[in-house]
């Protein structure tokens, strides 16, 4: 809880009292005075390993709650975050923020570890928001982090978390326990003047994210066979693997339908879809247009989307943007859904290819190229016209692909050095428009079905326009914070 240079004060007196620091070898644990906190030995006699990878500039991009740097720096491959300085070090280097870095597999005569245990192994966390950290400008309006930490232990009157496999009945049991635990409706609606946003409660839960080896050769497979061979839908395949168990913490709303064009024009008055009243491919398309999903949509204008609808609808701002550079922000406003939230969004219990396994229950489920209600075009269709998935969210699998919020690089899956996940949100929390690719998820009605599985991920740049990207929104869930503080 302190803020001078060292637990015990701002002078190297006052450390000497602490640890055991510029001197000839260690010293037994424990023969100095505990921090506050009651541990040992944090300044000094050795420096401590850490689980994180080492990135001198992970604190620009990461997460705001729980940081967990899983990808190396580029030229420090395989180097870990050491903290708390040696014996050998001079005193400045033992402060707490000092980070120094040490080769995963070299060891030496003044580098050490200690660990660490969770009272209740097993158990996903659940968030409370942290108000203390609620920031207001001059006029009132929050704008800096309402942060979501999580507790170690979830409540013992919580209701169990969803842990895949489950099915569709249980999925909708989860939802109802968890909306009556934490008093929160089931569902809930964004008013927009009589045009509607409706969103269902998605709890918190663990599943494992991406394909197994088999699956990403089957998908393989079935692009080359079918002549689907399209860059950046094949390439992505490689980008699924490994298969990683994650945990989600916090429960969130997620938008029930892709983002219509008639939601789109009423927050942001404009119309960009090709397919809309007055794009080119209006003349493909004889229903009306107000429903189907907006598309030709870049991941920019999604994240405006977002945050010019918290505005209308009384939310805080979910990105900071300026100029070129877009940051995140965990503020419990309007966002897009990360690509773990998608994912298990999904899933909806599933642990196969699809939210549904047999070939009839998909054809149900999905709008792809092989099953068009057009057979003479591919065009996108009004939502919700298929079957929803086991958390009643539509079109998750085809109609239009959908930007997530995440920020990624190369094979990202197989960078990241921890078997659990907890909340990942991508590989950055600050973007640069000119560089930044992001993550979308759901395949495309253009697309053959191995395109549209849960795990497909296509990274596209940020500026990208066309008319098979569109997104569907989350609203986190702040009213978590009251009812954990109760238990």
């Amino acid at each position: 809880g302190t803020s001078s240079l060292w637990a015990s004060g701002e002078t190297e007196k006052d450390l000497s009292s602490l640890d055991v620091f510029g001197t000839t070898g260690t010293a037994p644990v424990g023969t100095r005075q505990p921090n506050p906190f009651g541990l040992f030995d944090v300044h000094g006699n050795v420096l401590e390993l850490c689980a994180d990878a080492f990135d001198q500039t992970f604190y620009n991009k990461s997460a705001e709650v729980d940081p967990i740097c899983e990808v190396f720096e580029p030229d420090r491959d395989g180097y870990r975050s050491c903290r708390g300085g040696s014996w050998q070090a001079d005193a400045l280097l033992c402060r707490p923020a000092f980070r120094g870095y040490r080769k995963e597999v070299i060891a030496d005569y003044a580098t050490g570890f200690r660990v660490i245990g969770e009272p209740k192994s097993g158990f996903p966390n659940v968030a409370v928001e942290d108000k203390a950290q609620s920031q207001s400008d001059n006029n009132g309006n929050k704008t800096g982090s309402s942060r979501m930490n999580p507790s170690t232990e979830t409540p013992e009157s919580a209701p169990a978390v969803a842990t895949s496999p489950f099915d569709g009945e249980k999925a909708v049991q989860l939802q109802q326990k968890w909306s009556a635990f934490l008093k929160v409706p089931l569902s809930r609606e964004l008013d927009l003047g009589g045009i509607k946003i409706v969103m269902n409660l998605i709890p918190p839960g663990e599943f494992e994210i991406g394909s197994t080896e088999e699956e990403r050769a089957a998908a393989l497979a079935s692009a080359t066979a079918s002549g689907d061979v399209i860059g950046r839908y094949v390439d992505s395949v490689a980008k699924e693997f490994p298969r990683r168990k994650v945990r989600l913490t916090a429960p969130f709303y997620l938008s029930i339908h892709e983002v219509t064009q008639e939601q789109y024009q009423a927050v942001m008055k404009a119309s960009p879809s090709f397919y809309g009243e007055t794009g080119q491919g209006a003349k493909y398309i004889s229903d009306p247009k107000n429903k189907l999903p907006v598309e030709n949509v870049s991941w920019y204008d999604a994240v405006t989307f977002c945050n010019t609808l918290g505005a209308q609808t009384s939310l805080p701002a979910s990105y900071q943007i300026e100029n070129d550079l877009v940051r995140r922000l965990d503020n419990g406003g309007v966002r897009l859904p990360t690509e773990a939230e998608w994912e298990f969004a999904c899933r909806a219990g599933s642990v196969g290819q699809f939210s549904s396994e047999s070939e009839e229950a998909i054809n149900q489920l999905v709008w792809h190229q092989k099953n068009p209600r057009t057979p003479e075009r591919h065009i996108p269709e009004t939502v919700g016209t298929k079957q929803p998935n086991g958390f009643g969210l539509f079109d998750m699998h085809g109609n239009v692909a959908e930007w997530t919020q995440d920020e990624t690089e190369g094979l990202y899956f197989e960078k990241l050095h921890r078997d659990l996940l907890i909340n990942p949100f991508g590989s950055s929390r600050d973007s640069t428009r000119a560089t930044a690719l992001f993550v979308a998820k759901g395949g495309d009605f253009g697309r053959n079905l191995w395109a549209c599985r849960s795990a497909c991920r296509i990274v596209q740049h940020g500026d990208t326009l066309n008319s098979v990207m569109g997104f569907r929104i989350v609203v986190s869930i702040p009213q978590v914070s009251a009812e954990l503080d109760s238990e």
